[in-house]
């Protein structure tokens, strides 16, 4: 089964075509890069499969789950980490993952799995203000 699979997927903007029937199966342990130029609808396919907004025509699914029929369910499952995002700089990491797990709804939330599994055990007095770059992109995972 892919963990990413999306079959014809178009999204349409008012007058503009943003995605035009894409195909896409990524199967669990692949890397997989999404490039092309301005316009090409990369950040449209990925608020697409992160929930943030509806497909015109066509199905994407996370992990076997229609996005548009489980977006909760997704978000419980996923993380995106953009480029220019970081976490609440006056919340430490621990804070910031405790109010995501909050958010999400997940139960029983093993924040100390994830602080031990991201390294952030020595930044844990700190605020996220006070983090490099990468030690706050682990943070926003």
């Amino acid at each position: 089964m892919a963990v990413i699979s999306c079959n014809k997927l178009s999204k349409k903007y008012e007058d503009v075509l943003a995605l035009d029937k894409v195909n896409l199966e990524i199967e669990k342990g692949e890397f997989f890069g999404l490039l092309g130029p301005n316009g090409a609808g990369k950040t449209t396919l990925l608020k697409i499969l992160t929930g943030q907004i509806k497909s015109s025509k066509g199905t994407a699914e996370i992990l076997g789950m229609n996005i548009e029929d489980n977006v909760i369910d997704v978000k419980k499952k996923i993380a995106i980490v953009p480029e220019q995002e970081s976490p609440p700089s006056f919340l430490t990491p621990r804070e910031v993952l405790e109010m995501v797990t909050s958010i999400r709804q997940i139960e029983n939330p093993d924040t100390e799995k994830w602080i031990n599994f991201f390294e952030l055990e020595a930044m844990e007095g700190r605020v996220c203000r006070n983090l490099s770059r990468g030690q706050k992109q682990k943070v926003m995972l």
